[in-house]
């Protein structure tokens, strides 16, 4: 018996750099979402649990919040009714998070983050306004890390390693907003998006710019 290969969209329309990512035609399923009309032309769609479809073939459901590039976010509701689903078949959801809670300023509905051992939820470092320093973030069971690392070490041989060693940091003091030296600079890290200022002593008693 094949392993299941499908990824499944409960929602759509989906973010479409997912598109470039599979290893093999067919990847991705879908369902159409239920769309709620709201007042001054807005609306807001949601899971049509109703058709959504896991079956054999699925080996992973996968959602972004809030969405790209509707800007949906999937409620709380319906975040725990797909961890529900998932655990029922034996398969793991990936919640694609880079632009969600807990950064602040970004999600603007009433949204809780949600993780379990059967999540995989990835986060990205970019969102808080620090260019030429991306890196994801994944939060998982350590079987799933183990995999990726294994993966990483083979299909990444160089990757940054600023914006790692600041998030190391951020972790360990447990905070937010902390300065990290590197030799005669200091990066001051704030979770406000795009809020971030780089000393150098070559600039003393200067104002450096925004961005």
């Amino acid at each position: 018996m094949e392993p299941p290969v499908k990824c499944c969209f409960p929602l759509t329309p989906e973010y479409i750099g997912y598109a470039d990512s599979g290893l093999e035609e067919d990847l991705f399923v879908a369902t159409r979402p239920n769309i709620e009309l709201l007042p001054e032309g807005q609306f807001k769609y949601h899971v049509d649990f109703e058709h959504l479809q896991v079956t054999d073939e699925t080996g992973m459901i996968c959602v972004s919040r809030p969405t790209n590039p509707t800007g949906n976010v999937i409620t709380d509701d319906e975040l725990i009714k797909l961890d529900a689903l998932a655990n029922q078949h034996g398969i793991p959801l990936v919640i694609d998070n880079a632009y969600g809670v807990p950064f602040p300023g970004i999600i603007f509905s009433d949204a809780r983050p949600l993780w379990n051992p059967n999540i995989v939820l990835c986060m990205s470092l970019s969102k808080l306004g620090l260019p030429g320093s991306r890196c994801g973030i994944i939060i998982a069971n350590e079987k799933i890390i183990t995999a990726i690392s294994n993966m990483n070490g083979i299909i990444s041989l160089a990757p940054g390693g600023m914006g790692p060693a600041m998030m190391c940091e951020m972790i360990k003091r447990k905070r937010s907003s902390a300065p990290v030296r590197n030799g005669d600079k200091a990066v001051l890290l704030s979770a406000r998006a795009g809020d971030y200022r780089h000393y150098s002593p070559l600039f003393a008693g200067r104002s450096l710019p925004d961005s």
